[in-house]
């Protein structure tokens, strides 16, 4: 499988159903590449976009999401 395969909706309908004031998310790296692709990268602006809007996670390093790594 290659691509990242993570639809941003379900991962906040689920957070926001369990009241979760917070979420982790990781990756697993198949390749062994370490570096965060386009996509990771993508996927993270969204992630944290949405956590920002929702109220969920809003993490006090800033850094924490800077990556999914």
């Amino acid at each position: 499988m290659a691509g990242t395969v993570v639809d941003p909706k379900l991962v906040f309908v689920a957070a926001l159903k369990a009241c979760a004031p917070g979420i982790i998310l990781s990756r697993n790296r198949l390749s062994g590449n370490l570096n965060p692709s386009a996509a990771d990268l993508q996927l993270t602006r969204k992630m944290k976009a949405g956590g920002e809007l929702l109220d969920i996670g809003r993490a006090k390093n800033k850094q924490a999401l800077k990556s999914l790594i």
